[in-house]
């Protein structure tokens, strides 16, 4: 990482977080991301909801409580379907969506729920990039993955990021905060 990307991360905390003692724990946090494999250099949204949940004690607006995801395959189509159980409030919504790929049917099935969920201007949030990469660690195959989603809302457009050794864990870590970082800032 080079010194401006660094300035960045620290200007954006520093700006954001005016309590010395808030200040170092969000740099802890931020720390502690860092040493599992995220960058939150480009993904500002990200990093925007980490200081959110450092700071304040509202709840998040939902989480994601399980999830699954199958594909099947015919002569010249696959079609991928999810199945996702989302918290808002304390209530549950069990939903099921068909994809045209893993991350494509999750993204689905969670706008159901929190549009059942009286969520208002989740549906007008778009995917807009998609980047995998894999990072230092085991090889190939097994290697932790960082997935950057851009997203937008037609008003504005923001980055966000997940890490995992699946990357379909990792791509629905970047759109959960693409929709709660919509939700939020709007």
């Amino acid at each position: 990482m080079n010194t401006n990307q660094r300035t960045s991360v620290v200007g954006l905390v520093s700006e954001r977080v005016s309590d010395p003692s808030k200040r170092a724990e969000v740099f802890g946090e931020v720390h502690r991301l860092e040493q599992a494999g995220y960058s939150f250099e480009k993904a500002t949204a990200s990093l925007e909801l980490l200081i959110r949940r450092v700071l304040s004690a509202d709840p998040l607006p939902f989480s994601v409580l399980s999830y699954h995801v199958s594909m099947r395959s015919g002569e010249r189509t696959h079609i991928c379907e999810a199945s996702v159980m989302v918290n808002v409030g304390g209530k549950r919504f069990h939903e099921v969506s068909e994809g045209s790929g893993p991350l494509n049917a999750l993204d689905k099935a969670i706008r159901i729920a929190l549009s059942r969920a009286k969520f208002k201007g989740v549906q007008q949030v778009s995917l807009n990039d998609y980047n995998v990469s894999m990072l230092n660690g085991a090889p190939g195959t097994a290697a932790k993955t960082s997935v950057l989603i851009q997203s937008g809302n037609g008003k504005k457009s923001w980055w966000t990021v997940g890490v995992s050794q699946n990357v379909v864990e990792a791509s629905l870590q970047a759109l959960t905060d693409s929709i709660e970082y919509a939700l939020v800032f709007g």
